[in-house]
């Protein structure tokens, strides 16, 4: 009987470790991140379920503290097991962040099944403090509150412009007829900035054979002589003349 005793409780003991050795080696419940927006949206509609979007950049440091602090606490990953869980990365997707006015990170939002924001929280928040606000949505998560709804349209973000580079140095009278209007008006702007100095120079381009570069050339003088003698760039190249010289007679007691 003794010896039955010992065989059973040694089958127990290494049930009991076995047990625990497999418990240890089971991998541990995460939160499996949506890195595509718009197919994390359409998972949670799909399946009825509270959307979590966390709006983070490379590099927002107290981003990356909330991902080795906030969203790997168990009790944390639990609380969020019924959430479709969504990573925005706002340098790769501006026009997400600039939907939902996102300007300051870390930003957490939630949306509830019926696409209303019920949760938004900016800056980096405690695993004790980020799980008792997800609690507190609890109520909100299927029930409709009235809040702000959640963009349905991600409209794209317009380009910046790119500079217009102009150099004086090369084509400096032909940039005044540029085909590109802000090539036109960079040349434009170039050609005051050399000052009155320019002005003998800018005259004599008024008798150019390209429209373009005289009505450019005009204009520059306008900026930089205040003369009251008329110029027109459309005049055949006679009335043309006479109108130059009139303006280069003038030149000597403006300096």
């Amino acid at each position: 009987m003794a010896r039955n005793r010992r065989i059973v409780l040694i089958s127990l003991l290494c049930a009991s470790v076995a047990l625990a050795q497999d418990t240890e080696d089971a991998p541990k419940p995460t939160i499996p991140w949506a890195t595509s927006y718009a197919e994390g949206m359409a998972t949670a509609t799909a399946q009825k379920r509270p959307v979590l979007i966390k709006f983070s950049a490379q590099w927002c440091k107290w981003c990356e503290r909330m991902d080795v602090e906030v969203f790997v606490d168990d009790p944390v990953i639990q609380a969020l097991q019924g959430y479709t869980c969504i990573k925005v990365d706002v340098d790769e997707r501006p026009d997400v962040a600039m939907a939902y006015s996102v300007r300051s990170l870390p930003r957490v939002m939630v949306i509830n099944t019926h696409q209303e924001i019920v949760g938004d929280w900016l800056g980096y928040q405690r695993p004790d403090r980020f799980l008792a606000m997800v609690m507190d949505l609890e109520p909100a998560l299927h029930t409709k509150m009235g809040t702000l709804m959640a963009p349905k349209t991600i409209l794209p973000v317009p380009k910046a412009e790119p500079e217009v580079l102009v150099d004086l140095t090369e084509e400096p009278v032909m940039n005044l007829g540029h085909r590109d209007p802000k090539v036109r008006e960079k040349a434009v702007v170039l050609w005051v900035a050399r000052g009155k100095k320019a002005l003998p120079e800018i005259v004599e381009h008024l008798e150019h054979a390209y429209l373009g570069v005289r009505i450019g050339a005009w204009k520059v003088v306008q900026k930089l002589h205040a003369s009251k003698l008329p110029f027109d760039p459309w005049a055949p190249l006679l009335d043309r003349t006479a109108m130059i010289r009139a303006i280069q007679d003038e030149l000597p007691r403006q300096r």
